[in-house]
């Protein structure tokens, strides 16, 4: 007796040179048997049998959205899934079902495992240590003020009032730390004046470049450099000085000025041009120099003298 077998889809029998078939293929498929004696004579075919056969062990990758170092959260994308014929039965992170799904959100440094299950019961396993987030802000623990030299303070007048004195180069000591994985980049500061506005300071490093440039430099090519420098910074004094607007009014624009002082306005003017363009060059003249054009308008307003009368036909 012989014993053939073949597939759902196949039209030829294969011949099995004994009482057994080995599926050892990664398939899907239905098999049929038969028998045949040595006189040609064929039993029914027997009912079909369904083999699934995978053991094809599941592959993947993690690929992380970010690599440099960052303060947000981020996704870690599942790639290059490979699994057999039986395909995915599950995914977990950290032991949580994300079947379905192939990316997740890291939000803090960690250990993220993931497990991809096939129906095979086969799994593979991939693990990510993340360690490039940093929410933390850095705290400054202490600033310490004291004479550069000799330490200590030249006198204190009510600390809540008047605060510390000194005579000498002062000393700023911060103390800072920050407890995440970026570490302290650099400590900023302002100066700020007793408005609260921002001051500037000439730095040693800008002290030494100012020295180079006069070396290399030719005066006229360092006067237009410290002209532009002081227009700079007298435009940015006097339009704290000076409010100026530019108000649509009928078929014209009014070029409203205000001279601003602490607690009032000094002056308050509206100048009426026939377009924006005229408006505002009206306001650019006067940003030119400002006290000088509240000068001239004082100026004119006490030398202002009522006009002569013609009382020759009286």
């Amino acid at each position: 007796v012989k014993y053939y077998f073949k597939r759902e889809n196949a039209t030829n029998w294969t011949v099995l040179y004994s009482n057994y078939y080995v599926v050892n293929t990664n398939s899907d498929d239905v098999y049929y048997f038969k028998a045949v004696n040595s006189e040609g004579i064929e039993s029914e075919i027997s009912q079909g049998y369904r083999v699934k056969y995978d053991n094809i062990k599941p592959k993947f990758t993690l690929e992380q959205s970010v690599t440099t170092l960052t303060n947000q959260s981020y996704t870690v994308n599942i790639k290059n899934i490979t699994v057999g014929e039986s395909g995915i039965k599950a995914i977990t992170l950290n032991g949580e079902d994300i079947t379905g799904q192939t990316e997740f959100t890291v939000p803090e440094n960690g250990t993220y495992t993931v497990v991809i299950t096939a129906n095979n019961s086969l799994s593979s396993t991939q693990t990510l240590n993340v360690n490039n987030i940093d929410k933390s802000a850095p705290v400054v623990n202490s600033i310490t003020l004291e004479h550069k030299e000799k330490g200590g303070i030249a006198r204190l007048l009510n600390a809540l009032t008047f605060g510390k004195f000194f005579n000498e180069q002062v000393e700023i000591t911060i103390s800072s730390e920050d407890i995440g994985v970026a570490g302290i980049d650099r400590v900023e500061y302002r100066l700020l004046d007793e408005n609260g506005e921002e001051c500037y300071i000439l730095q040693p490093k800008g002290r030494e470049c100012a020295k180079q440039l006069k070396n290399y430099a030719p005066k006229s090519y360092r006067d237009r450099l410290v002209l532009a420098a002081l227009r700079y910074f007298a435009r940015v004094q006097y339009e704290k000085e000076l409010k100026i607007e530019y108000e649509p009014v009928g078929n014209g624009y009014y070029t409203h000025v205000r001279c601003v002082d602490t607690n009032f306005d000094l002056m308050d003017l509206k100048l009426y041009a026939p377009d924006l363009a005229q408006a505002k060059l009206i306001g650019e003249k006067i940003l030119l120099n400002p006290a000088g054009f509240y000068g001239k308008v004082i100026e004119v307003a006490l030398s202002n003298e009522e006009p002569s009368y013609d009382l020759s036909d009286n």
